[in-house]
């Protein structure tokens, strides 16, 4: 038993760096299942390190980042709350890895759809950077909160930013910044610009990324968007098709962003009056973020709407109306009250009452939007 615990501290000290850069090296990559299998192998000798070494919290931060990528939310945010609480038993919360750890938890809880607290640890992390450390990474987060958010002007704002931080550097945090701003851009009807922006962070994606890569897949995805906002719907089909093919393949069938991109493809066979083929698509998106999420995020609250403007289209007008009441209960418990979607549901629930001459309800909603 001895000689083992002496084997397994000589090999911690001797090759926990190169396992720790190994795994990130696979997470940068897009590889989770390797990354994962490799964290598997360090995991038991975490204990054979000082208790004082940085190691350990970065381990934690690792693990974390790994489960997030992989969907298990709850796990990673344990992960990383262990990641933070080593940094401020050794009152270090002013190293640059704490400062990641936050911006790494900030990201977890925006996908969670958590925007106010994703907002918060995402500045705290930018309070405590310096230039030259991970600034323009931390402003992207931001800005993709803002967006969230619906707080348009001020996500673009901090955006460019980001981009000025990193000027012409080919990186993947001036393309990340490049698609968040084709993204707000696409929300404001501003379509030559969305093109060109998402376009050149596809040539650094390609540039930077194996072509089968999940953030490929996510530059295709926008770009689809992007694309159908323009009518220009037989090009953004193969984009839509190659983003879902490489979603289940690196991220696995009940990923939450499989589910994107399957209410992507609900919504171009809408767009397309194909609504069969549309129904199975919408609910699949809605029933993998339900599993993801739990009850309430903004993804459901869009997904509900979604399948509600279909049921509406197809003159299912009790079954849209109840689609439309649980979006909306899900957007006014997550969202601020002003957010475009919650306006969008309230329009929609208004158009259907109008539909079956139930004028006092219909006013009521619509009285509602004249408030906003």
């Amino acid at each position: 038993m001895m000689i083992s615990t002496m084997l397994l501290l000589a090999f911690s000290a001797l090759d926990w760096e190169a396992m720790q850069s190994e795994i990130v090296r696979l997470y940068n990559a897009g590889r989770f299942a390797e990354a994962e299998a490799s964290l598997r192998r360090a995991s038991p000798l975490v204990s054979g390190l000082d208790r004082t070494d940085p190691g350990i919290a970065r381990h934690w931060n690792n693990a974390a980042a790994v489960a997030h990528a992989r969907g298990r939310y709850a796990e990673a945010e344990a992960a990383y709350g262990q990641a933070l609480q080593w940094w401020e038993s050794q009152e270090r919360t002013r190293d640059k890895d704490y400062a990641r750890t936050l911006n790494n938890l900030a990201s977890m809880h925006r996908v969670k759809g958590r925007l106010l607290e994703a907002e918060r640890l995402c500045r705290q992390a930018i309070a405590l950077s310096r230039p030259g450390d991970d600034g323009a990474q931390f402003l992207f987060n931001l800005a993709e909160i803002l967006r969230g958010l619906g707080e348009l002007d001020k996500a673009e704002q901090t955006a460019l930013d980001g981009l000025a931080m990193v000027g012409e550097e080919s990186s993947l945090v001036r393309a990340h910044l490049l698609q968040n701003i084709a993204l707000l851009r696409l929300a404001q009807g501003d379509l030559p610009v969305a093109e060109s922006r998402q376009v050149r962070a596809m040539e650094l994606f390609r540039d930077l990324l194996p072509a089968r890569h999940h953030l490929q897949a996510s530059a295709a995805s926008n770009l689809s968007q992007i694309l159908m906002a323009q009518g220009r719907m037989m090009e953004a089909k193969p984009q839509l098709d190659r983003a879902l093919e490489l979603f289940r393949e690196m991220l696995g069938p009940e990923h939450p962003t499989v589910a994107t991109a399957l209410n992507n493809l609900g919504q171009w066979h809408c767009k397309q009056d194909d609504l069969a083929a549309a129904e199975p698509a919408l609910r699949g998106a809605i029933r993998i973020w339900q599993r993801a999420y739990g009850r309430n995020h903004p993804d459901i609250a869009k997904g509900l709407y979604n399948l509600g403007a279909l049921f509406q289209r197809q003159g299912k007008l009790r079954g849209a109306e109840a689609l439309y009441r649980e979006a909306l209960e899900v957007s006014e418990t997550v969202l601020k009250p002003a957010h475009r979607l919650t306006a969008m549901i309230l329009g929609n629930l208004a158009q259907v009452y109008e539909a079956q001459q139930r004028k006092t309800e219909a006013e009521r909603v619509r009285g509602r939007l004249s408030l906003r």
